[in-house]
């Protein structure tokens, strides 16, 4: 019986974690624009950033976001919270405000 709730809690959790996770921009890089300007392939350029950002941070372990490759080196996760920091910077220069999806996002695992 022990077992079987394990397992069941497991499956739902793993099911829940999968579709928080597909819910994030970025799971598939999107359509190319028809046509190109500046402004069009500058944010080509962002979208290919942002989907490799997604795939390369997918499923990160506390071991690898310790991992510091040199004595003078980020670890991971410095690089993941750096790499957050200069991004918004950049909404704040363009001045876009954030969007209600990434304000979400950042708040809800903040106070669970």
């Amino acid at each position: 019986m022990k077992l079987k709730l394990i397992i069941i809690s497991i499956g739902i959790a793993t099911s829940f974690f999968c579709n928080g996770q597909t819910d994030l921009p970025y799971y598939q890089i999107p359509d190319y624009p028809e046509n190109y300007t500046a402004e069009t392939v500058a944010a080509r350029m962002v979208d290919g950033l942002g989907f490799r950002y997604y795939w390369a941070t997918e499923g990160l372990r506390e071991t690898d976001l310790n991992y510091r490759p040199g004595d003078e080196a980020r670890t991971s996760k410095e690089t993941l919270q750096h790499i957050y920091e200069l991004t918004k910077i950049i909404v704040n220069t363009t001045g876009q405000q954030p969007l209600y999806f990434h304000m979400r996002i950042k708040t809800l695992p903040t106070i669970s």
